[in-house]
């Protein structure tokens, strides 16, 4: 947990890192960036927030916010780059439809 951590802060100390798209949609999106996920306040929601959210150490305040954070994990690539279980967790929300391959909440 605490290697996690670390990982996550050292990400967010580069901000560009917040907005760094994954391998997939990089084609898609000019300069392979793309603006964060708005969460159901109306307020960004970084790569941290949404690892705490999916790992269960913060609570989502809707389901709406769990796929949210789960999506911007997956655009981010950071799915894949956490522990196994987070790539796992990803691609059985993707098998279930609740969340396409470039991490948008269907």
């Amino acid at each position: 947990m605490l290697r996690v951590l670390h990982y996550l802060i050292n990400r967010l100390r580069d901000t560009r890192a917040l907005h760094r798209v994954g391998p997939v949609a990089a084609s898609t999106a000019p300069g392979g960036f793309r603006a964060p996920t708005l969460n159901t306040m109306n307020k960004a929601m970084g790569t941290y927030e949404a690892t705490m959210i999916a790992e269960g150490v913060q609570d989502a305040e809707s389901e709406q916010q769990y796929l949210e954070a789960w999506g911007l994990l997956i655009r981010t690539g950071m799915a894949w780059q956490l522990q196994g279980w987070f790539g796992r967790a990803a691609n059985n929300l993707i098998a279930q439809g609740l969340i396409d391959n470039e991490g948008n909440v269907i």
